[in-house]
């Protein structure tokens, strides 16, 4: 069976706080070079900032430090990243860092032709 390199049908569903990150993003240590690792394999990547891209209200809230487990991952859940520009992009991975959630978008290194 041939599987294809970040498949959406093989993202996992959202964990406690509504992250997730697919199978096939590289990388395993915090300082791995994931953008050369993508290159390696075929792929660009770009990431999407929630803080500028989310509803403003979830976006205000998100940083309030009273937040339950649960109102985070709603707001996560809600959380629809936008698509960068052009054509081809994949969502695979919701996350969080030190300045806030980020989305993770894959597609295959487009030359220029194109394709």
């Amino acid at each position: 069976m041939t599987t294809t390199k970040f498949d959406p049908m093989r993202l996992p569903e959202p964990d406690s706080l509504g992250f997730f990150m697919h199978p096939d993003v590289p990388g395993e240590e915090e300082d791995d070079d994931v953008a050369a690792m993508l290159r390696e394999i075929g792929f660009e990547f770009s990431t999407v900032c929630f803080d500028i891209d989310a509803d403003e209200t979830d976006a205000d809230a998100w940083f309030d430090d009273d937040l339950t487990t649960d109102e985070m991952k709603a707001i996560m859940v809600r959380w629809n990243p936008t698509n960068p520009p052009g054509d081809g992009w994949i969502l695979v991975s919701k996350y969080d860092t030190e300045s806030g959630p980020l989305a993770l978008f894959v597609r295959p290194i487009q030359t220029e032709a194109g394709g």
